[in-house]
C-alpha cells in the first residue's frame, strides 16, 4: 500500500474567492466550481484513485508557484485544495491531516500551480 502521493495542482483561488453568500447560503462561486472541476481531472488523470488513505492520520506538504507577483495569504489557498481534494476523494476527510507544510516558492507566470506531496504519519 502506497503511504505517500505527490502531485501538481492548479493554482486555486484564495477563500475569498471560492464562497459566496446567497440568499443567507454560502455558496460556491463560479471560480471555486471551476477549480474543484480542475482538481478531480488532474486527480483522475494522475491515477491517484482509488486513494491509498483511508483513516490514516496525513501530513500534507504544499509548495505554492504563484502566478505572478501580487501579495497573497499563503493560508488563504488552503481550504480550496483541502476541500477539492476532499471532493476528488483522495482522503475520506480533511479532518485527517494532522501537519501542514506551506511554503512560497518561485513564479509561474502560466497561472501558477502548486506541488502536493501527501504521507501516512506513522
Amino acid at each position: 500500500m502506497t503511504s505517500k502521493l505527490e502531485f501538481n495542482l492548479p493554482y486555486p483561488p484564495s477563500v475569498n474567492k471560492l464562497y459566496a453568500i446567497y440568499k443567507k447560503m454560502q455558496v460556491l462561486t463560479a471560480a471555486g466550481r471551476k477549480y474543484y472541476k480542475d482538481v478531480d481531472v488532474v486527480v483522475r488523470e494522475s491515477g491517484l484513485l482509488p486513494s491509498p488513505f483511508n483513516n490514516e492520520r496525513l501530513s500534507i506538504s504544499i509548495l505554492t508557484h504563484q502566478p505572478d507577483k501580487r501579495r497573497r495569504d499563503l493560508d488563504n489557498i488552503l481550504k480550496a485544495i483541502f476541500d477539492s481534494l476532499t471532493k476528488s476523494e483522495v482522503w475520506q476527510d480533511d479532518s485527517q491531516i494532522d501537519l501542514i507544510y506551506v511554503e512560497r516558492s518561485t513564479i509561474s507566470r502560466n497561472n501558477g500551480y502548486v506541488e502536493i506531496k501527501i504521507e501516512v504519519i506513522e
